[in-house]
């Protein structure tokens, strides 16, 4: 890359002189979309206070690394994916600085993965931009549990959702959390989860045409930093969270729903995968400290499942969980069946 390119990047977007700091390009790269490198933020406030960025050295910044990386042994397809999102938020920066952003939703015949995420990350930086809500943006927050794929162990994460209508449907990750990656399956089941709830929405402020959605993770557990999630169990909890959000109320911090959002029929729920059950009702209890320790206002106090077996193996972990406590207690955790 010419220096004069990088010495422009530099001066209208500050990351780049972090970049500039690691000689190992894997290491410069790593540094750019960490999580904590807070790239979109910081793209989102240039936009937002009108300041000058030069995307066409952002551009050739990212043609030169793609050009020189993507011959190295360590650039992996998880890497170029990583490029791609990159491109993607420039891209959506460079249109809302123009005034070039098209209407949220898909074009007719346009299938929801070939417009997805570039319309809701418009949304986003417009939002930035203009200082208010764009498009009836409102935000609702779920507890989820999920289950850590390196050692099987349940903990709970809070589903941070955020609702742009307009036409068609979009579910996409935060720009603020756009490089670490999702499975298929949590993708999926999000975009059973909205469509869901579109189909049983009846409240005022239900969309009419259309509704995207910008999702976080964030873990209770401040030890887990990046939730790389998969499967479909969250899905549920998701499909109450937007129907409330549509009824203009929010969930309960408190409930906690374990349930997938049926695949062949949106807006029903099915019980979610036996072998995960366990360990997601372990995780939330425990939230709960000793007897003697204070409540954090993280715990759960209701738990959501399907089947009354379900309800039946969820009562048995709890118990058994809390009589081996020192000493002995009775759950402060009920579970119910959604009805």
């Amino acid at each position: 890359m010419e220096k004069n390119a990088a010495e422009t990047v530099s001066k209208s977007l500050r990351l780049p002189d972090r970049l500039r700091s690691f000689e190992d390009p894997e290491k410069k790269w790593g540094r750019l979309t960490d999580e904590s490198s807070k790239f979109a933020a910081s793209l989102r406030q240039a936009v937002s206070s009108g300041r000058s960025t030069d995307f066409d050295a952002w551009d050739k910044l990212l043609a030169d690394w793609a050009l020189g990386y993507s011959k190295t042994d360590w650039w992996t397809a998880a890497h170029a994916h990583e490029w791609e999102t990159v491109q993607r938020l420039l891209g959506s920066a460079r249109r809302v600085a123009l005034n070039h952003t098209a209407p949220l939703g898909c074009a007719p015949g346009q299938g929801r993965a070939s417009c997805f995420p570039d319309q809701v990350y418009d949304s986003w930086f417009a939002a930035g931009r203009r200082g208010a809500p764009y498009g009836g943006l409102r935000t609702a927050v779920v507890p989820v549990a999920l289950c850590d794929e390196r050692n099987g162990s349940g903990y709970v994460a809070d589903l941070t959702l955020e609702l742009f209508t307009g036409s068609g449907l979009s579910c996409a990750r935060h720009p603020t959390q756009a490089f670490v990656p999702a499975g298929p399956d949590f993708i999926e089941g999000l975009d059973d989860a909205l469509e869901g709830a579109l189909s049983c929405a009846t409240g005022p402020a239900a969309p009419t045409g259309g509704c995207g959605v910008l999702w976080t993770l964030r873990s209770r557990d401040s030890s887990r930093v990046a939730i790389k999630p998969d499967g479909r169990s969250t899905s549920g909890a998701a499909a109450l969270a937007l129907l409330l959000a549509f009824e203009n109320k929010a969930p309960s911090c408190g409930v906690l729903v374990i349930a997938d959002v049926d695949p062949s029929s949106k807006d029903e729920l099915r019980p979610t995968s036996p072998s995960a059950l366990g360990p997601k009702v372990e995780g939330i209890a425990q939230l709960y400290p000793n007897p003697d320790g204070r409540l954090s206002g993280t715990e759960v106090d209701k738990i959501v499942v399907v089947t009354a077996e379900e309800r039946a193996r969820a009562e048995s972990v709890l118990k058994n969980h809390f009589r081996n406590r020192t000493p002995p207690q009775d759950s402060p955790i009920c579970v119910v069946t959604c009805t």
